[in-house]
């Protein structure tokens, strides 16, 4: 669910900004901002139900790792954020979240093709399109957000499918 919730907070963000600025009337904007909004309000509940200090400790190695690859994921995208003026910064989103993904699936031993392609696609098309540099980053969130919502609601149904 996580994935889910997460992959359409990143992908509303940057889409409303998108939205505002490439077709400033549109008539989605509102709709990608209630999206947004439901978004943000269930990341914020399942991050108060999974609070480290609410849960037994219990946390294995991997969830250490997983957490230190997720620090190194967020160190990259505050680099980039920084350096969004530059050509590449679309492309090295796209790569870097797309290795995090992968590294993700190496470490639960789980395919996770969808969120790998989705990032790393939608960094490298983006790169073919004329616009600004911070708009191509923004697209390459929307296309990675989106990509990495139907990777979750894809292992979702796999465990889902497995328990039922």
């Amino acid at each position: 669910g996580r994935w889910i919730t997460g992959g359409i907070l990143i992908a509303s963000i940057p889409g409303e900004q998108l939205l505002r600025e490439r077709v400033p009337h549109s008539p989605w904007q509102r709709t990608v901002f209630a999206v947004e909004y439901v978004a943000l309000l269930l990341t914020v509940i399942e991050g108060f139900i999974s609070m480290p200090s609410w849960l037994p400790d219990k946390r294995s190695q991997s969830d250490s790792d997983e957490d230190a690859l997720l620090f190194l994921l967020a160190l990259s995208w505050l680099v980039l954020m920084v350096l969004r003026k530059h050509e590449w910064a679309s492309l090295a989103l796209g790569v870097i979240t797309g290795l995090y993904f992968w590294m993700i699936g190496r470490m639960r031993q789980r395919h996770l093709l969808v969120a790998v392609g989705g990032w790393s696609l939608g960094g490298f098309v983006v790169c073919f399109l004329h616009w600004p540099n911070e708009q191509r980053l923004m697209l390459t969130c929307v296309a990675g957000g989106l990509a990495t919502a139907v990777q979750g609601a894809w292992v979702m149904h796999e465990i889902l499918s497995r328990s039922g």
